[in-house]
């Protein structure tokens, strides 16, 4: 270790070397106050365990400066002189206060510094030392000496509370004088504050807001700051009001509680009015605001509360009349807005099935829709042959005059619909000409004598094209299928009349009739 034998040893080395001894002095004191406050580390080479080193090769890690083992060794350029870098800086600064020049301890002008040889740094490190600290037994390399110096158990070191506290102790007890001392403080290990040692525990435990704490009903770990929060809007197990009953139920199981919780509201069908799960049943069955038909069959729907006064102010044949007009109304209303939009053949002709039934239901009664028996007909011949189930597959009711039909516009893909025996229609794809033929399909009596002088033709216009009676009948058996029977004669179909009509209405059962709808022909 470096002590005032050395000081002694580096008067002489000064003395005989002829430098200059105020200098050497404040050499001295400048590298004892180095010593004192434990910037660095200075070993004697009488301290150095280097038996492999000969004495000729000690020199050679020598300071020339303070006489101790190179530090960061450093040479001069032109003596090679060795010393520590901290030294000759020191040195240097030293002379320019004095002689304001640079020169080596040894007198070489300019001083130039340079690192030193490789070989002087691979003695330094096969250089073994003990460990200057008392009580160590520590043989440790000296270019790791410093790093051993700052870890060492017996290392003497002050108190972290300084400057009010003042002892010193090995680092190996000073934990233990720290953990009491009144003047250290303690960094928290959470809120990275540094509180007293004294106060040090009563603030981890009830005033550090990133302590963490256990929640009492999951058991989850949350900062202090957040566990209130995490309660009131997180925590699974805590206990929430359901908004209908008020019954408190865990936030887990909150959802499928409301859900179908008794108490809820549930609006009314009829009336819209809330009321609860509960009673919303009975509620219904037995609303004022319910609609229910009209126990006369007159097949309306009537307000629970308004069927007492209803069937008062009401007869119940004039009830069934008016039902039975608004359904052919309703019926009416849903052809015509079909229509055009209708283009399946089946479908359209349900459509009109509907229309039909209404007609018949309304067609005996002294009302407006007496009128919508006096319709145009066209009468067949007599004729023999069998109705194919396809004609009455469907039914149709229409409008009463010419001008009604020159303003539809449901039929001009040219679609014809035939009337058979006033209940059954069908539907035909025949162009717009004036003569039309039809297959006899069922054998009737002829109408009228008029019927008998008629001229027969040979072909018509159907289908757009001009075909003869033998091409007709192959084009109608194609559509019917292989069972429908053939006709002996296809015969002529013509437009009454007026009083023809009226006739014709009175006396269905001796003819066969169909209408005729589309563009006016």
């Amino acid at each position: 270790m470096f002590h005032f034998s050395a000081i002694i040893q580096l008067l002489l080395y000064y003395w005989h070397s002829k430098l200059n001894i105020p200098l050497g002095l404040l050499i001295l004191i400048f590298l004892m106050s180095e010593l004192w406050q434990g910037k660095r580390l200075y070993i004697s080479p009488d301290e150095i365990r280097a038996p492999q080193l000969v004495e000729s090769q000690l020199p050679m890690v020598t300071c020339i400066i303070c006489l101790m083992v190179l530090s960061e060794p450093l040479e001069c350029s032109k003596c090679q002189s060795q010393f520590c870098s901290d030294c000759i800086t020191d040195f240097k600064g030293s002379l320019k206060k004095q002689w304001k020049g640079e020169e080596c301890p040894l007198r070489c002008k300019p001083l130039k510094t340079q690192k030193s040889h490789k070989f002087v740094n691979s003695l330094l490190l096969e250089l073994k030392i003990d460990c200057p600290n008392a009580g160590c037994t520590d043989i440790v390399n000296y270019v790791l000496g410093g790093k051993h110096q700052k870890e060492c158990p017996h290392e003497i070191v002050r108190c972290s509370g300084k400057p009010a506290c003042i002892f010193e102790l090995k680092r190996m007890l000073i934990s233990e004088h720290e953990e009491g001392c009144m003047h250290v403080t303690r960094k928290c290990p959470y809120c990275e504050e540094a509180v007293p040692n004294p106060s040090y525990q009563n603030h981890v435990e009830s005033k550090c807001l990133k302590a963490p704490r256990v929640c009492q009903l999951c058991e989850g770990t949350y900062p202090r700051d957040v566990l209130r929060k995490h309660m009131v809007t997180e925590c699974a197990q805590y206990p929430v009001e359901c908004r209908h009953c008020l019954k408190e139920q865990v936030r887990k199981d909150i959802a499928d509680h409301e859900q179908n919780c008794l108490y809820q509201p549930v609006h009314c069908t009829h009336c819209k009015i809330p009321h609860r799960l509960l009673d919303i049943e009975n509620h219904e069955l037995n609303c004022d605001k319910q609609l229910i038909q009209c126990t006369q069959e007159c097949g309306l729907l009537i307000k629970l509360k308004d069927m007492e006064s209803y069937l008062v102010q009401n007869e119940p044949d004039q009830l069934k009349k008016e039902y039975r007009h608004n359904c052919l109304d309703h019926a009416l209303k849903k052809l015509k807005k079909s229509r055009a939009k209708l283009i399946d053949v089946k479908a359209r002709a349900e459509c009109e099935q509907d229309v039909a039934i209404a007609f018949q239901k309304c067609c005996s009664e002294e009302s407006k829709y007496k009128r919508f028996a006096e319709r145009p007909l066209i009468v067949l011949e007599r004729a023999f042959g069998y109705m194919g189930s396809v004609v009455m597959e469907s039914g149709m009711y229409k409008k009463i005059n010419y001008k009604e039909k020159t303003a539809m516009r449901g039929f001009i893909d040219r679609q014809v619909h035939i009337k058979v025996s006033h209940a059954y229609d069908t539907l035909l794809t025949i162009s717009k000409a004036i003569n039309y033929t039809l297959f006899p399909l069922i054998e009737r009596k002829p109408f009228k004598q008029h019927l008998e002088e008629q001229k027969q033709f040979d072909h018509v216009d159907i289908f757009g094209f001009n075909m003869s009676d033998e091409e007709l009948v192959e084009q109608m058996c194609q559509r019917r299928g292989p069972n429908f029977n053939l006709p002996q004669q296809p015969r002529r179909v013509e437009i009454l009349n007026q009083q023809q009509r009226r006739e014709a209405y009175y006396d269905q059962d001796d003819y066969m009739g169909m209408s005729l709808f589309g563009d006016e022909y």
